[in-house]
This record gives C-alpha cells, structure tokens and sequence, in this order.
C-alpha cells in the first residue's frame, strides 16, 4: 500500500525491509458484485500461466476470488465498509 507514497530514498538510507510492489489500481466506479478489469503490472518471474487470486481484506476477513483473463474479477457482493484488495497466486 505504500509503494504510490515512495518517490525516492537517499543512497545514504538502509533499504527497506519489505518490498514496494507495483501499482493496482481498480476503478473508481466499483461496487460490490460488479465485474472489473484491474490495471497492474505482473511481478517479474511469475509463471505466466499460474492461476491468480484477487484478495479482498475487509474488517477481519479476506475474500479470495479468482481473476479470469489475469485482468478481471467479480468483486464479492456482502463487502461494506473499507475494503483493500492485492494480487496473489
């Protein structure tokens, strides 16, 4: 989630210790039951042909729901409330 934040970091500073994956962006109409693309850049070295999930974490739950065409998902219909979503295999 906070990879948009980081623009850049002095050589002088100790890497990080996670990883700033890349961007996911969903669109701004979305709702709940709703059919949409996501727009992000597959991680390098990723099996191109490995099934991938969409991850919905709302309050204590996380909805797995798999992506049709590595693009699309149908976003689960009970979500309310803030929800976050990522990318998995």
């Amino acid at each position: 989630m906070a990879s948009s934040f980081i623009a850049s970091c002095p050589d002088s500073n100790p890497a990080l210790p996670v990883k700033a994956y890349p961007k996911l962006a969903v669109p701004s109409t979305t709702f709940p039951g709703a059919t949409i693309d996501l727009d992000y850049t597959p991680i390098d070295g990723l099996d191109p042909s490995a099934p991938l999930y969409a991850v919905f974490f709302h309050g204590h739950d996380a909805i797995f729901v798999p992506l049709t065409d590595h693009k699309k998902v149908v976003v689960p219909s009970d979500l309310k409330g803030t929800t976050y979503v990522a990318i998995s295999t």
